[in-house]
């Protein structure tokens, strides 16, 4: 099971000041999805000495202990952060960690949640969404 707070997660080197773990490896799919606007970071970390069998590139397998995040925001204000844990050589975790208002801790969601995103673009517009954190089984 999932930690109920995301700074348990192991994405942070400093639980205290929320500095991401320079070990873990930052990316971006050459094709994101669009997320309602979100801005998005990921990263993923492998465990110590590991490293992923790509020889059938149609299938690529994930040592136990592998982790993923992604991050979403709004207005440079973070809404959401997921987990994808490889637990067992058969299955991986998923969990959807919620923001609060202060940013300075985020709480495990079991059920979805509507958290409503506002912000004043670069134009002066205000952009306004019902941003949905998805329900665990939809990570």
């Amino acid at each position: 099971m999932p930690p109920p707070d995301l700074r348990d997660t192991g994405l942070y080197s400093d639980v205290e000041t929320l500095e991401i773990d320079a070990r873990h490896l930052a990316f971006a799919p050459q094709y994101p999805l669009w997320t309602d606007g979100a801005a998005k970071r990921r990263w993923m970390a492998l465990p110590p000495g590991m490293a992923i069998d790509a020889s059938d590139p149609d299938a690529w397998t994930f040592p136990v202990g592998t982790r993923f995040w992604k991050e979403f925001a709004f207005g440079g204000r973070k809404v959401e952060t997921r987990l994808l844990w490889k637990a067992t050589p058969e299955r991986w975790i998923t969990a959807a960690y919620v923001w609060n208002d202060e940013q300075s801790e985020a709480k495990r969601r079991i059920i979805g949640k509507s958290v409503p995103v506002s912000w004043i673009r670069a134009d002066g517009s205000t952009f306004d969404v019902n941003y949905q954190v998805p329900n665990t089984n939809q990570c």
